[in-house]
């Protein structure tokens, strides 16, 4: 299945939305590209990368995500290590 497929797929199920899917695609069949911008700490992260003064919006994130297709899901994983362990800012 391609991503948009099986996200589908796992959002059919009663109780699973579009970040649990993001999290099965990324951290259970390691796909390479999932940029989950629902995710706050991902959120976060990338607006301090960024040096951003405000925390992004999804669609802000979704965007500044572009340039690093088709390896967001590593940008993800760091986002949430800079989300964690940098000071904020």
């Amino acid at each position: 299945m391609s991503d948009e497929e099986a996200i589908r797929a796992i959002t059919a199920v009663k109780g699973l939305g579009v970040w649990s899917a993001h999290m099965y695609l990324m951290f259970s069949l390691g796909r390479p590209d999932i940029w989950p911008v629902g995710d706050l700490a991902v959120r976060v992260g990338v607006g301090r990368i960024m040096g951003l003064e405000d925390r992004p919006t999804e669609k802000q994130c979704a965007d500044i995500g572009e340039r690093w297709r088709p390896h967001r899901s590593v940008m993800a994983l760091l986002a949430w290590h800079y989300y964690s362990n940098a000071p904020a800012i």
